[in-house]
């Protein structure tokens, strides 16, 4: 598989995401040295099956792209060839992580295609000017363009098929603790792949949205996987910070 060439802009707005540091150690990077990771390696979409379990057991559903800014972060080279194809493990942190990226995804899309675009307007401004220059080309040439453009033939298209899901339907995990815990009095408020946020009505928390949740989610004191404010377990109350 040929590995993803990044594009200037895809490198630049990750790295306006991350704030200009390292996603791993924190620590500033000139945007001349910096080099952008993936979350879960590139070498996945090798191994379909492996690929598949991944996107299973950590939630991140069927769509998530390997090369897509759900997965890209800024990194240093050296943090970059520590970390090489490690996978990460399903822990608390890490399904955190993953929320928040697929969470920005869609704003660094967009981001991306606007510097891509504005670059190309560039790019047609710089060879108007040199033709000008050039005398290739007349000022009247570029009015005539502006103010009487060819006429593109209009071809029909295919009326675009959308798939709406109803809004009833939570993107939860079957047999994952946020499957179950309604049924410990909690109301689901949102859903962001691996991650479940619930409230009572008082307090809040997030659950884990995968079947098989790390054991470091589940609470020493009561068994349950939560709900967890910051260190503190709702079930029981227990101050235990799962790593």
């Amino acid at each position: 598989m040929a590995k993803h060439q990044f594009s200037w802009n895809e490198r630049f707005v990750v790295y306006l995401a991350d704030g200009g540091k390292c996603f791993w150690c924190g620590i500033p990077v000139f945007y001349r040295d910096v080099q952008i990771d993936h979350v879960f390696p590139e070498d996945l979409l090798d191994d379909n099956s492996e690929l598949a379990r991944i996107k299973v057991e950590y939630g991140l559903g069927a769509q998530y792209d390997i090369n897509g800014f759900e997965n890209w972060v800024t990194c240093h080279q050296g943090c970059n060839l520590r970390k090489r194809n490690t996978v990460l493990p399903n822990a608390p942190r890490t399904l955190l992580t993953v929320a928040e990226l697929k969470q920005r995804a869609p704003k660094l899309a967009s981001e991306s295609k606007k510097y891509a675009s504005r670059k190309r307007a560039e790019e047609i401004l710089g060879m108007l000017a040199s033709a000008l220059t050039a005398g290739s080309l007349t000022k009247e040439d570029v009015l005539d363009l502006i103010t009487d453009p060819p006429q593109v033939p209009i071809v029909s298209a295919v009326s675009a098929v959308t798939i709406r899901l109803s809004e009833n339907i939570e993107l939860i995990v079957p047999h994952s603790p946020a499957a179950s815990i309604e049924s410990q009095g909690w109301k689901i408020h949102s859903v962001h792949g691996n991650i479940a946020y619930v409230h009572d009505g008082l307090v809040g928390g997030v659950v884990p949205n995968v079947a098989r949740p790390d054991p470091s989610w589940q609470c020493s004191q009561c068994g349950f996987y939560g709900p967890w404010d910051g260190i503190i377990c709702r079930t029981c109350g227990n101050r235990e910070a799962p790593d």
